[in-house]
């Protein structure tokens, strides 16, 4: 009974969280295209399949494996075949000459995603934020890290853009620092 209520909590948070109506501010182009849409064809992961925690979901969609991540972390097992669900959905994304970079953790991510989505990109990259939030927990933060790293490794991406959303970052760090003393 356990495991089925933490499957339906799992896909009612994926579904409030990420699957909110075309009209909510929650839900944009770049969620729709990238983070919510179904990847078709993907490689099975066995242990997917298998896992009692994880059977009947459908892990095709970048909201559905960060979702899990976020929600469930008691499997380092598990967490591995899903963070190369996660490669194997930067993979896609590159085969389709949309490569992506998820900016999934700050406090200005939707900010910082539309304005380095403005600039000219060498690399054909598209950054997705999943939201401005300060909280970010271990898996979650992996799975982004595990996807980043496989779009960057894809496109040979250099740390130069790195270093310049680091460097905004903490501009952003010491205003507001500055604001509050």
């Amino acid at each position: 009974m356990r495991k089925v209520l933490f499957i339906l909590t799992v896909q009612l948070i994926s579904t409030l969280v990420f699957g909110q109506d075309k009209d909510s501010i929650y839900s944009t182009p770049l969620l729709d295209n990238y983070v919510n849409r179904c990847i078709e064809g993907l490689e099975p992961i066995e242990y997917l399949k298998i896992n009692n925690y994880s059977k009947g979901l459908d892990f095709c969609n970048l909201a559905s494996c960060l979702t899990f991540l976020e929600a469930y972390d008691q499997d380092s097992l598990l967490n591995q075949a899903i963070f190369e669900r996660l490669r194997q959905i930067a993979q896609e994304f590159y085969i389709e000459g949309t490569p992506i970079l998820i900016l999934g953790y700050s406090m200005n991510s939707v900010e910082l995603s539309e304005s380095l989505n403005k600039k000219e990109d060498s690399y054909g990259i598209t950054y997705v934020s999943l939201g401005n939030s300060c909280i970010s927990f271990g898996s979650f933060d992996k799975g982004v890290e595990e996807f980043n790293k496989e779009t960057r490794i894809l496109v040979n991406y250099q740390d130069s853009n790195d270093e310049n959303i680091e460097n905004k970052k903490k501009e952003k760090r010491s205003t507001t620092k500055n604001k509050n003393h």
